[in-house]
């Protein structure tokens, strides 16, 4: 497990990650780039500041878990719904007025 305490510029070299912990960081944005850890089963960026998913995190086949609880979301990319093997799904603590379709 890696724990990042800068922001994300590069993730290309982190191709064969299985869990990312970005917990904790006062994240805002995730780069477009963090679809590209395919191999990626286990994502947490809780008690960020977080307002959007890029809609490249669809192509996160492997994800399993996905936690975004404590964070700035109003609305979640209908991309998440396209995770087929995404079993555990946190988004309490946040201003979602609805879900996607």
């Amino acid at each position: 497990m890696i724990k990042i305490f800068s922001p994300i510029t590069s993730l290309t070299c982190l191709n064969h990650l299985e869990v990312l912990d970005l917990c904790d960081n006062q994240l805002e944005i995730l780069p477009p780039e963090i679809g590209l850890l395919t191999k990626l089963k286990e994502l947490y960026l809780s008690n960020n500041k977080l307002w959007k998913i890029p809609d490249t995190i669809q192509k996160m086949a492997r994800l399993e878990v996905l936690d975004i609880r404590n964070n700035q979301f109003y609305l979640l990319t209908p991309a998440i719904g396209r995770l087929k093997t995404l079993r555990q799904l946190d988004i309490r603590n946040n201003h979602l007025k609805s879900l996607p379709a």
